[in-house]
């Protein structure tokens, strides 16, 4: 059998979210001859009929319509690039990222903590010899108080 028509109607109707919606509505046809590929003449077809409507809904006086049309575009909340389909809030890499932050500043904080200490240490140490307490007392080292 040889296809020698092709039609293509497309319809949508998006709503206002406020009792209204608008609709936009098209129909498409073509004579094909005998060397046009069928589903080749249709897929064109069909994308012209999408970007029609695509175009007199993103023109609409509605703005809850245009942004139907044209929604904003999710964003990784760690950093704030856009997402894929199948990303949730983050991308896989930033989401690991964000759960190595706390291991990293607990890291940091125990760093920070033993500098201190052995800052307290040296200065213990130094009053020590400032006071003229002997080398032979230093087995009180490890009961310096913190």
């Amino acid at each position: 059998m040889h296809v020698t028509r092709i039609s293509i109607a497309l319809e949508q109707r998006l709503g206002d979210n406020d009792f209204g919606s608008e609709r936009a509505q098209v129909e498409y046809s073509a004579d094909l001859l005998a060397s046009d590929d069928v589903i080749d003449c249709t897929t064109e077809l069909l994308q012209l009929a999408r970007g029609t409507i695509f175009h007199t809904l993103s023109e609409s006086r509605t703005l809850a319509i245009r942004r139907k049309v044209n929604p904003r575009p999710r964003l990784c909340n760690e950093c704030k690039q856009p997402l894929d389909d199948d990303d949730d809030y983050f991308h896989e890499a930033c989401e690991e990222q964000m759960l190595e932050r706390p291991k990293q500043q607990d890291q940091e904080r125990r760093a920070k903590y033993e500098a201190e200490v052995a800052e307290q240490r040296a200065e213990y140490q130094r009053e020590r010899e400032l006071a003229g307490v002997g080398a032979s007392d230093d087995d009180d080292d490890e009961k310096v108080p913190l």
